[in-house]
């Protein structure tokens, strides 16, 4: 019988999508409780995957506003009792680790993916305090990176493992190269909100510094995401007269991801936040772009030695960066090579969930011979 897995989880992100969907695939029986409702049906296809509840809105607001979320463990004990999981798997430390805390569900597992643990804990000592609640809850810890694990351990003792949200690595690869019009246009961007914390202000003034040191060379930069901030910064470039260079292409749809990838010459990730991972890195390692990333630590982790690191809100370095890949094809070419193997051999999706898919039967058979008291009252 197929082992039933019950996610708690924001339906509508693509990281639920992917692992949901992977899972499926091995064979696992998923069910989904979300608090958000989902933008597109993709769960769909799969007969194996249901969506057992997701919330009547996006939650929003203040904490105690999002608190509001707790009350959700009703639905959440009536979604276990009728889909019998064999285990809870939280997918964020804190507020859906808060949700399987709550609900008492052994085995239980929570997933760290980031503002969970670098942001949440630093607001108050009560959040501190639920973190390590929802840590101490859980049968097993997972981390995203190895430096998100080292910030996991200030708040519990428990071992975690460390577990990429790895790539498709059979649907971001490089494609065809760019077309014989427009070959000498060098095409950056950046994949990511159009928010502060991912450096778009930094981008834009390193980029005018570039113009300014090489007035010959034909640039185009794709800002790929929307944003509170998009007309913040449309504004800023056209104070400095970029507007012919700079293409805003809103929210794209996650399929279409990879093309974009694909349509750049060099990726930017120049975050000034303490990111845990780089999922838009790895997509463009793996479509062959070399990279430039700040010295956030989730993100130096992920390029290893194979991509430029720059200093956080530093246009110098990062136009100094840029200029150095744009007099050397030759090194475009090398680090998009290295980084396609990089990626191949430390972030194929495929060995990340079965690395996932290990952990649960580790935990499976840990509860053939431990049931949980849980399991055996929503088995009565």
């Amino acid at each position: 019988m197929a082992p039933r897995v019950l996610l708690l989880a924001d339906i509508s992100s693509s990281h639920t999508e992917k692992w949901a969907i992977g899972l499926a695939k091995k064979g696992y029986h998923i069910g989904i409780f979300s608090l958000n409702k989902s933008l597109t049906q993709w769960y769909i296809p799969y007969q194996n995957i249901e969506v057992l509840y997701d919330g009547p809105q996006e939650i929003t607001g203040s904490f105690i506003q999002k608190l509001s979320y707790v009350f959700n463990i009703t639905y959440l004990h009536s979604c276990i009792k009728s889909f019998l999981p064999d285990l809870v798997h939280a997918h964020y430390a804190s507020s859906y680790g808060l949700l399987g805390s709550l609900c008492g569900f052994s085995p239980f597992i929570i997933s760290a993916w980031g503002s969970d643990i670098y942001e949440f804990p630093q607001k108050s000592f009560f959040h501190k305090a639920i973190l390590k609640f929802n840590l101490k809850r859980a049968d097993k810890i997972l981390s995203t990176s190895y430096v998100m694990k080292g910030e996991l351990w200030k708040y519990s003792s428990k071992e975690v493992d460390v577990i990429p949200f790895g790539v498709d690595t059979k649907v971001f690869y490089p494609m065809r190269e760019k077309p014989e019009e427009n070959r000498d246009v060098i095409r950056l961007g950046t994949i990511k909100a159009m928010e502060d914390m991912y450096g778009i202000k930094t981008i834009v003034e390193a980029v005018d510094l570039v113009k300014k040191c090489m007035p010959d060379t034909s640039l185009r930069v794709y800002l790929i995401g929307a944003g509170k901030r998009s007309s913040y910064y449309k504004k800023m470039i056209a104070s400095k007269n970029l507007q012919e260079t700079f293409v805003f292409t809103g929210k794209i749809s996650y399929t279409h991801i990879a093309t974009y990838h694909n349509l750049l010459d060099i990726l930017l990730n120049v975050s000034t936040v303490n990111e845990s991972f780089g999922v838009s890195v790895i997509e463009g390692m793996a479509c062959g772009k070399p990279v430039i990333v700040s010295n956030s630590p989730g993100l130096k982790e992920v390029v290893s030695d194979i991509g430029i690191v720059v200093e956080k809100e530093n246009a110098q370095q990062l136009a100094k960066a840029i200029m150095q890949l744009i007099e050397s094809p030759e090194l475009r070419k090398s680090l998009g090579k290295f980084g396609r193997q990089h990626v191949l051999d430390n972030y194929d999706f495929k060995t990340c969930i079965e690395q996932m898919t290990a952990v649960y039967d580790k935990m499976l058979r840990l509860n053939e011979k431990h049931p949980s008291h849980l399991q055996e009252e929503v088995g009565a």
